[in-house]
């Protein structure tokens, strides 16, 4: 890209996002800050900036930012708001470079109460309404067969178990289990964070039902734990390999009643986010009441 005189200028679009809002333009201008916001990690990294200065872009039809001298960008700030925030983010789906997701709970203590949820979708039904963006979030429940679970050995443990600081709620490491959180009191400390974590289950599923197949949903929490009836400490200590694998077997292939939590999907490239509140077996019950719904 050239100004107007000619002169080579470097420009960085960085996608912001929060809990009210599920993607927000930030420009980059400068090269030092360009260079800055290339180490930044989706959902890892809280950026706080003061001074951008804000304006409504015709061509996207959207308020927009962009940074000038007297910005001033700081990541992970050791605050209550950003330690929030860290763990809203940790609740959503994969994000990436090509789609923002919106709000979603699930996993966390402000999640849908599942008692209020009646609406039941199709897959293609439920892939209709995030298509059309006419609501920024949405819940209801689904009757598909599990197609795959990704528990057993082959998986990979990054993608079924991941760890928490017990101090500050952020990511800790995979393998050293240290917390990513510059500023934890824990790393200050004279004594070392290592182990002082907690596992939480991130389970990827695919789902399918007469009308089509969704991927890229997540089993997290509480939810996963009912449906494996372990804890992520039992799972990790005392589940062998061929333990995982029957349980893999017993659940693919059969039909659960689906409480989830969809967010809209925003990008060039649309692409699923649902997180499931509550799975259970189906029952003759559930069927009935799918059918006349």
């Amino acid at each position: 890209m050239r100004s107007r005189s000619g002169k080579p200028l470097k420009k960085c679009e960085v996608r912001l996002m929060d809990d009210g809002c599920s993607s927000f333009s930030f420009t980059i201008w400068d090269e030092e800050l360009i260079d800055f916001a290339q180490t930044w990690t989706p959902k890892e990294n809280i950026v706080f900036v003061v001074d951008a200065k804000v304006n409504f872009n015709s061509y996207s039809n959207s308020m927009v930012a962009s940074c000038d001298p007297k910005t001033i960008i700081t990541t992970n700030p050791d605050c209550r708001e950003a330690h929030q925030l860290y763990q809203y983010a940790q609740g959503l789906g994969d994000l990436n470079t090509e789609a923002e997701e919106e709000k979603d709970t699930a996993g966390n203590s402000s999640f849908t109460d599942i008692s209020v949820i009646t609406k039941v979708y199709t897959v293609a039904e439920l892939l209709r309404a995030q298509a059309s963006g006419k609501e920024p979030s949405f819940s209801g429940i689904l009757y598909a067969i599990l197609m795959s679970i990704g528990i057993d050995e082959e998986a990979d443990p990054a993608r079924i178990i991941s760890f928490r600081c017990t101090t500050c709620k952020m990511k800790a490491q995979q393998s050293s289990r240290q917390c990513t959180n510059a500023s934890c009191p824990s790393l200050s400390s004279s004594s070392s964070s290592l182990f002082a974590t907690e596992a939480q289950f991130s389970l990827p599923l695919a789902l399918a039902d007469h009308t089509g197949g969704l991927e890229g949903v997540r089993l997290a929490g509480k939810a996963a734990s009912d449906l494996l009836q372990l804890t992520p400490g039992e799972f990790l200590e005392g589940t062998h390999p061929e333990d995982k694998m029957a349980l893999k077997l017993r659940l693919q292939l059969e039909r659960f009643k689906i409480y989830f939590k969809s967010g809209v999907v925003s990008g060039d490239k649309q692409k699923p986010l649902v997180r499931i509140l509550s799975m259970s077996p189906t029952q003759p019950g559930d069927l009935v009441l799918a059918a006349t719904s």
